[in-house]
């Protein structure tokens, strides 16, 4: 079996970061490291991450503080998880492994997971990022609508990679939805991608942002609109977004904050990411998935 790293990049994830270790642990396959940076984190990450490397030989702690500027962008997540993996990269020096796992700490999911996903790696050399699909869970048990489950991309939490797919896009770009960027930018290198549905991860989200509730949902996508303009997101395609949002619960309301974001980062010239890593070829891309999905869900055979 191919040799593979791991990487967790981890801002305050106490809650999660006990669980996710017992499940590395029990992997049939175990990766040769597992790299947990904790990420500015003020809980006691560090102290869990520290006791886990110093009981397993092949885990490893590295502490990276947040810069200033780093708070203060409308992707809150991205670019600390993207600068948070290269720091894991590159303190692995000059080891030798065929695939890079980026795994985040609130998942979970059987002990075969990466055995599984390193076999479709070795039987189609064409695949460039691979992983299964993952359901959302709420704190209570519940399954929360969405997750990832498209079979054309790979979510971000358990995304895994051909080092040479992950080295011939540059690594991931440290903007916002960094996850759907790399799997653009690996298609327009030639490489696959593919979630498997026979191959499943759960995420445990919090309420807040998941539940189908005002209080969850209205402020989370208002977020989402203010990020979708930072990502150069046209206004046509996230009304549109915007009103498929409103079909859900809450009615109307999460689809109107939505769009609403969206025209308040307008107004207020909030900082966009370069034109050249978002490029209508990955809002193309984006559009086509859907169409394929459309034209599958009512019987047509794809272009």
């Amino acid at each position: 079996m191919a040799a593979y790293v791991i990487v967790t990049a981890a801002h305050n994830e106490e809650a999660n970061l006990e669980r996710l270790y017992r499940c590395v642990l029990a992997q049939t396959v175990k990766p040769l490291v597992w790299v947990i940076v904790s990420d500015g984190s003020t809980d006691r990450t560090d102290e869990m991450a520290r006791r886990f490397a110093a009981e397993t030989p092949w885990v490893r702690f590295v502490r990276r503080e947040k810069p200033e500027q780093e708070r203060r962008r409308v992707e809150k997540v991205s670019p600390g998880k993207v600068a948070a993996v290269g720091t894991a990269l590159a303190s692995l020096g000059g080891m030798e492994f065929d695939y890079f796992a980026n795994l985040d700490a609130d998942v979970t999911f059987g002990p075969s997971y990466y055995e599984q996903v390193l076999q479709r790696f070795g039987s189609d050399r064409s695949l460039g990022i691979a992983g299964g699909m993952i359901r959302s869970i709420l704190p209570d048990g519940a399954e929360a609508r969405g997750g990832f489950k498209n079979p054309e991309a790979v979510g971000g939490p358990i995304q895994m990679f051909r080092r040479k797919c992950y080295e011939d896009i540059g690594g991931y770009k440290p903007y916002g939805h960094e996850d759907g960027l790399a799997c653009a930018d690996a298609r327009r290198k030639g490489w696959n991608v593919r979630s498997f549905p026979d191959i499943w991860a759960d995420h445990h989200v919090p309420a807040k942002g998941y539940a189908s509730t005002i209080a969850s949902k209205v402020p989370t996508c208002f977020y989402l609109g203010q990020m979708n303009y930072a990502l150069r997101m046209p206004l046509w395609f996230d009304t549109l977004m915007a009103l498929r949002e409103c079909c859900h619960k809450p009615l109307v309301l999460a689809g109107c904050s939505m769009l609403a974001g969206h025209l308040w980062a307008m107004v207020l010239f909030k900082k966009k990411i370069p034109k050249d890593v978002s490029s209508w070829r990955t809002h193309g891309e984006h559009i086509g998935l859907l169409l394929r999905k459309a034209r599958r869900a009512i019987g047509r055979p794809a272009a």
